[in-house]
């Protein structure tokens, strides 16, 4: 089983200029850092990332190691997260060291659960004011749509991540199995709140249902068949919803909703 440092090595030689070439349009959105990382159920790690000198640091100074977001997949919640909200001792080192050495800085998390585990994708802006990381949010549709093309374009990353992977779990210890949920919930409430959602009233079942019949482009009349409900309690239901999610027409309401969805958060 590789270390972790021979890891980095062996998949930045096999696919680190080819990532290089493909990240290069993030650059249009100010990106200066992307990385991608796969964590197993058994507890196996492998990584690939644009800025090499900044990840030789990370790994060569056992900052692995203080990264809440590198634990078992039970303990990590897929969805959205902001770095810089997650108010963890040891993530304010690792971003601290990024700043300072490399003016590389970490922000946008993005958790995609699977079969496997997790996948991890990263992305890093050369300042460290927390509203221009918040502002990428605003590109969520084209960060999503890169992310699509990255997994397409680096199919051949799965093979080589099996063959190169070290135990992540052996390296950190009993540290890795430690639940980090609540840091991460404090990132995604944080989120839900910029976009003007209120976590202390969550989305009920039967508010999904309705939409979901949304996003089908059903009329309230065949929600309410479809859910054997009266017309006037869907009415009802998506003015509701349009309070909790503070939109102010129908419109806003399907969007909004739409980016909760394809983020995982119902």
């Amino acid at each position: 089983m590789n270390t972790i440092h021979e890891m980095h090595v062996r998949l930045i030689k096999k696919f680190g200029d080819k990532v290089k070439k493909f990240c290069a349009p993030l650059k249009e959105l100010g990106i200066n850092h992307f990385y991608y990382h796969r964590i197993t159920h058994t507890g196996h790690f492998a990584n690939v990332a644009l800025y090499r000198d900044w990840i030789d640091y990370y790994f060569f100074e056992n900052l692995h190691l203080l990264t809440p977001c590198l634990r078992d997949p039970k303990c990590l919640e897929g969805g959205l997260g902001l770095l810089q909200a997650l108010q963890d001792p040891g993530m304010e080192k690792v971003l601290l060291a990024g700043k300072e050495k490399y003016n590389c800085n970490l922000g946008l998390h993005i958790i995609h659960k699977t079969e496997e585990g997790v996948d991890g994708f990263g992305f890093g802006l050369p300042s460290s004011d927390v509203f221009r990381h918040i502002a990428l949010f605003n590109h969520l549709p084209l960060l999503r749509h890169f992310i699509s093309c990255f997994k397409k374009e680096f199919k051949q990353l799965s093979s080589a991540f099996t063959e190169e992977q070290c135990d992540l779990a052996s390296l950190i210890g009993p540290t890795f199995y430690q639940p980090a949920n609540k840091s991460l919930d404090r990132s995604r409430t944080n989120f839900l709140r910029s976009m003007g959602v209120s976590m202390e009233v969550p989305l009920k079942s039967r508010d999904i249902e309705v939409i979901e019949g949304l996003h089908k482009g059903y009329s309230a009349s065949k929600m309410a068949d479809e859910l054997h409900l009266s017309k006037r309690t869907i009415e009802h239901r998506l003015e509701r919803l349009k309070e909790k999610l503070d939109c102010s027409s129908k419109a806003e309401l399907i969007q909004k909703t739409k980016t909760l969805e394809s983020l995982g958060y119902f």
